[in-house]
């Protein structure tokens, strides 16, 4: 099907990162940071890293997994959400209101998805 993605994942064993990796020269040395929602406490420290050295911030995120998670979407400059997550996260109706809610002059993109 053209216009689609899909990505499967198996956390199953997974043991996670250590807190420090990766280092923050490498963060500075990308030319986009890609992040998502599974591990936003490492996440959030790479973004930081990134936005300082003005390196995009790419998000597709689908529900809020930490209480840091506001913080962690102020630094994507390209936030992609499905529909569903998008409307529940701002209390908008309807995933137009959900983008021009969580649309900011720091973001260069806000894409929310509408597929089945």
């Amino acid at each position: 099907m053209q216009g689609s993605r899909t990505i499967f994942y198996d956390l199953d064993g997974a043991i996670g990162i250590r807190p420090d990796w990766p280092p923050p020269e490498t963060i500075q040395s990308a030319r986009v940071l890609y992040i998502d929602h599974l591990d936003a406490a490492r996440s959030l420290r790479a973004a930081r890293i990134a936005r300082a050295a003005d390196i995009p911030v790419f998000a597709d995120a689908e529900y809020v997994s930490a209480p840091d998670f506001d913080e962690l979407l102020s630094l994507v400059t390209h936030l992609i959400l499905p529909a569903y997550f998008a409307t529940r996260y701002t209390g908008c109706s309807d995933p137009q209101a959900a983008a021009a809610a969580l649309w900011s002059a720091d973001r260069e993109a806000v894409v929310v998805t509408c597929g089945a």
